[in-house]
Order: C-alpha cells, then sequence, then structure tokens
C-alpha cells in the first residue's frame, strides 16, 4: 500500500486516519470492516467519507459499528471545528445511506462478520433502528500547552493536561449538532509538536516504500 506518493504531506490526513485505527484495535478491540485507504482510487487521493469503518464485539456478543473520523491536526479549535462540521455532513439521511452502498460494496465476502455487518446496514432496515448501533470515534490531535511546557510526568502535568482536556470536551460537547442520535467517543491526543511527528512518520513511510 503506497499511502501517497508525494512530498506535499503536511496537510494530508492519512497518518491520522492509520492512527485512528491503532487506537481502534489496541484500546476497543475494533476490527476493520473496510480499509478505506486501501480502496483509494489513486496513490494520492483522499478517503472520503468516513476515515474507518471499524466493528465492536459488545459483551452480549452483539455489533456495534464505529465509523470514525480523524483531524491530524495542529490547532485544536481548527480540529473541533472540522470534526464537528463532518458529524453534520456525515450523519446527515442522504450521505449515510449513499456510504452505506459504498462500504456494502467493498466488503470482503471472505470475513467471516461479512454478512451479518452488511445486514445491519441494508437499505431495508431505518435510520433510526441502525443508528442504535453506530459509534463515531472522533479522533483529534493537537499541538499540546500541557506537553510542551512538561518534560516528565508527574502531578503538575497531570493537572495542566486534565484541565485542557476539559476544556476541550466541554468546547466540543457545547457546540455538537447530530442529525441522529448515534453515541460519540471524543479522542484526544495532545501532542508536543504535530509538524515534528508528520516529518518522522513521513521519513519511515519513505524508508518502507523504498525511496
Amino acid at each position: 500500500m503506497s499511502v501517497y506518493s508525494t512530498d506535499k504531506y503536511q496537510h494530508r490526513g492519512e497518518f491520522g486516519e492509520l492512527l485512528l485505527h491503532a487506537a481502534l484495535v489496541d484500546f476497543y478491540g475494533a476490527e476493520p470492516a473496510v480499509s478505506k485507504i486501501y480502496y483509494e482510487d489513486s496513490s494520492n487521493d483522499v478517503v472520503k467519507g468516513f476515515d474507518s469503518v471499524h466493528v465492536v464485539a459488545e459483551p452480549d456478543n452483539s455489533l456495534k459499528i464505529w465509523l470514525g473520523e480523524a483531524k491530524f491536526y495542529a490547532d485544536l479549535d481548527g480540529a473541533i471545528a472540522s470534526a464537528l462540521l463532518d458529524i453534520e455532513t456525515h450523519l446527515a439521511t442522504d450521505f449515510l445511506r449513499k456510504e452505506f452502498v459504498f462500504i456494502t460494496r467493498k466488503v470482503d465476502d471472505e470475513w467471516p462478520l461479512a454478512q451479518a455487518f452488511k445486514e445491519m446496514i441494508v437499505r431495508a432496515r431505518s435510520l433510526d433502528e441502525i443508528s442504535s448501533a453506530i459509534v463515531m470515534p472522533v479522533f483529534l490531535t493537537y499541538d499540546s500547552d500541557a506537553v510542551s511546557q512538561h518534560d516528565v510526568v508527574g502531578e503538575d502535568y497531570v493537572a495542566a493536561l486534565t484541565v485542557e482536556v476539559t476544556e476541550a470536551l466541554s468546547s466540543f460537547e457545547s457546540r455538537l449538532k447530530k442529525p441522529l442520535e448515534v453515541e460519540i467517543r471524543l479522542i484526544l491526543v495532545p501532542l508536543k509538536s504535530k509538524a515534528k511527528l508528520v516529518d518522522l512518520m513521513h521519513a519511515k513511510l519513505r524508508a518502507l516504500q523504498g525511496i
């Protein structure tokens, strides 16, 4: 998988999508239903619609559909604003129906959960019924004052970070509008420097590509 093949990478979102995938698998036990980066039309195309499509098995063995949004940003307010716009757009009835059609076509029929997953999002079911099974993880990175101003993980750092993320959550929730009643999970990832992380990940990608 090429991910992309351009040196104009600072404002691309693939790394955020990959980090979102890793977070969902490692912390929530999610399983990808569709790898949307894999289905890009060309090497420098961008993922359209939801940034990730996963399922998570509940304790009662039912499935939840996790439709992820990733904002790989340095500016927290900009990340929140962009995420809120996508939530409102992507949960609109017409958009969601079209997205389910696209997703259904890309599901690997050899995947053990393929049939159960397709039945969950089939057009014959009402969106109100489907929405009860939808979780939307919203993954936001940002350059953090708390991270940049502390060199060790101690009480001062934890206190500063707690204030920072509490304010971010409050800002997000106060501006959130949901066309459908779905569960939203906000995942905040404070960074010392998003730009530096992008450069490191770009260098690693180039090495894997043999460039």
